[in-house]
């Protein structure tokens, strides 16, 4: 995408926002896509495979959580299924990581 639609690109900064990567690094659609194209150790397949939930900050789970407000799966899935799989994993995520402090 030249510009992505809204709902593609809030997914994949909630995305890596959960990866540990600043708002900084996430505001910009080219910013996203270079970080999409990255290989080996720093790419996205192997960071999300990784990832613990446990190392989230609070601040970035927030940020991430605000990123979604207002999305539904079916929102992100009618632009792009790719997407879709990411909104999945990220929900996912944060539940399991409120859920976590639930537990404590």
């Amino acid at each position: 995408y030249g510009h992505p639609p809204e709902a593609v690109q809030r997914v994949m900064t909630a995305t890596f926002l959960l990866l540990g990567n600043s708002q900084r690094e996430t505001e910009e659609w080219q910013s996203l896509q270079a970080l999409m194209g990255r290989l080996g150790q720093d790419s996205l397949k192997r960071r999300v495979k990784e990832f613990q939930s446990t190392d989230v900050p609070p601040d970035a789970l927030a940020a991430a959580k605000s990123e979604l407000e207002d999305l539904t799966k079916d929102d992100v899935r009618d632009v792009s299924a790719g997407a879709a799989a990411f909104f999945v994993w990220v929900t996912g995520m944060i539940d399991e990581i409120e859920g976590q402090g639930k537990l404590e």
